[in-house]
């Protein structure tokens, strides 16, 4: 995996050894990332904290639009042609179809052409990083690996319960801590209840 060589050049780098342990920090989709590397590479890292963190469901609209020939050109069509998409989700919205908070995001992602580009590479990147849930509580519970899970409470995009479902079944090795927020848990007013989670 390339990115686990960037990973080493970058403990090189900074004089760390192959011996230090490394933990894991990932947020939203970087949650699903971290959730990859701990299945692959689990006897390299000590500690996996996740917050409000993507890949604790398989999202059908994300592998509609990184996994599918059709969803992919859509996706793209409408990174360079938003207008479309912005004014179906507002009828949604206006019709109870969705959520204020998801209409809320699609606004903040999508009227930014510098954004709408960044949404795009990135979920293209991501689209490979597909971890077994299954697989991943078996290494927890075999390798004793600890896991600290942080939710929002109102959080729309990845509900807290996503969080306690995946904690089933490694309870001896997590925790699950429900902060009272949305999904925007780095935020100053958060960072105190997180950094304590973190134990920083």
């Amino acid at each position: 995996m390339i990115f686990w060589e960037i990973l080493q050049s970058i403990k090189k780098q900074e004089n760390f050894f192959d011996k230090d342990p490394i933990a894991l920090i990932g947020y939203s989709l970087g949650g699903r990332l971290a959730l990859t590397m701990l299945e692959n590479y689990s006897d390299k890292i000590s500690f996996t904290y996740l917050i409000a963190s993507d890949g604790l469901k398989i999202n059908f609209w994300y592998r509609f639009v990184s996994q599918t020939h059709l969803g992919n050109k859509m996706f793209k069509f409408t990174i360079h042609h938003p207008g479309w998409f912005i004014n179906s989700v507002s009828l949604l919205k206006r019709m109870h179809l969705i959520n204020k908070t998801s209409e809320k995001l699609v606004s903040n992602y999508l009227h930014n052409e510098v954004v709408r580009k960044q949404v795009y590479d990135v979920w293209t990147a991501f689209r490979n990083f597909k971890p077994n849930l299954k697989r991943i509580k078996l290494i927890i519970n075999k390798q004793q690996k600890p896991v600290k899970i942080v939710m929002g409470r109102f959080d729309k995009i990845i509900p807290p319960g996503l969080g306690q479902k995946f904690q089933f079944g490694i309870d001896e090795y997590s925790t699950l801590t429900i902060i009272e927020s949305g999904h925007q848990l780095l935020q100053p007013k958060h960072a105190q209840g997180i950094s304590k989670v973190l134990e920083l």
